[in-house]
């Protein structure tokens, strides 16, 4: 009698898990946990998900109420990295690119 095994070696020689059925199961999460996922994902980054006219605009009226306008661009430059951290070396290259 054989059994099979759930490693199986492919052409490179390199051991894999047998794969069954749906290769791309996720569980299913109650509403509770969903939630809690959520929140948990909006308080890593609350400005996540803000379109980018809304950013700038909050921007300028916290620059006004604040007496900060001299600084604007650099308080959008700040806003923009502050929501999109990636961005801040597309900033560095463009910069670099155009100087």
């Amino acid at each position: 009698m054989s059994t099979s095994s759930p490693l199986n070696e492919n052409s490179d020689g390199v051991v894999e898990r047998q794969r069954h059925g749906n290769s791309h199961h996720t569980p299913k999460l109650d509403a509770e946990t969903k939630a809690v996922m959520n929140a948990d994902a909006k308080l890593s980054n609350p400005l996540r998900g803000i379109s980018h006219d809304r950013l700038m605009t909050d921007v300028e009226i916290v620059a006004q109420e604040r007496g900060l306008t001299h600084l604007l661009p650099d308080l959008k430059k700040g806003a923009l990295i502050a929501q999109d951290p990636s961005c801040v070396w597309q900033y560095r290259a463009q910069k670099f690119l155009t100087s």
